[in-house]
């Protein structure tokens, strides 16, 4: 688990699993205001693991 600073807004996520070379779309982050989050790689991904969170517009 880690906390990433988000901006106020809705951003798609998805995780990528590095050792398994696979990604996995996940649940849409949305936060009212500037703040941190916590996260932690969905149990379906082993290992390492990158979390891509993308803004909308």
């Amino acid at each position: 688990m880690f906390t990433v600073e988000v901006a106020a807004g809705a951003c798609t996520a998805r995780w990528y699993g590095v050792d398994e070379r696979a990604s996995l779309d996940a649940d849409e982050v949305t936060v009212p205001v500037d703040r941190l989050v916590k996260v932690a790689a969905p149990p379906a991904i082993q290992g390492p693991a990158v979390l891509h969170l993308k803004a909308r517009p």
